[in-house]
């Protein structure tokens, strides 16, 4: 390729373009080499690639860019709605967890308060049995 770069053009004859030089290049080592005509531009031997085509593709490629578009605005939105979704669900755990906190301490006070009437109910209950056997039967 640098070669062929290097060659001086005889007199009257412009210098080759660069394209025609890679496209050279490239058929030397497939014949059935597409990159240049992917790109647009000649390769050697052949016609420019018609700009219909190039324009079809490029309409294509921007529909995709688009559709893509779309996807990454959707999964963004859905990525919201899930984090907006997930916080007010700690949210709720955190209030739960509290209201629980506060049963829990509750239950245990009344257990506490439990234990203590009857505690009162079995000195009462002894009183009342110890007024009973020293009091005469009529």
């Amino acid at each position: 390729m640098e070669t062929a770069r290097d060659e001086t053009p005889e007199e009257g004859e412009e210098p080759k373009p660069i394209d025609e030089i890679v496209g050279g290049v490239l058929s030397e080592y497939s014949s059935s080499s597409k990159f240049l005509e992917n790109m647009g531009i000649r390769s050697a031997g052949s016609q420019l690639i018609s700009t219909n085509t190039s324009s079809a593709r490029i309409r294509e490629l921007e529909e995709i860019v688009q559709a893509q578009a779309l996807q990454i605005e959707n999964a963004e939105r859905n990525e919201q709605d899930l984090c907006a979704t997930i916080n007010s669900q700690q949210q709720e755990m955190m209030d739960l967890k509290q209201q629980m906190e506060e049963t829990n301490e509750s239950n245990k006070r009344n257990e506490e308060q439990m234990a203590i009437l009857k505690q009162k109910q079995e000195t009462t209950d002894s009183l009342l049995l110890r007024l009973i056997s020293q009091s005469p039967i009529s």
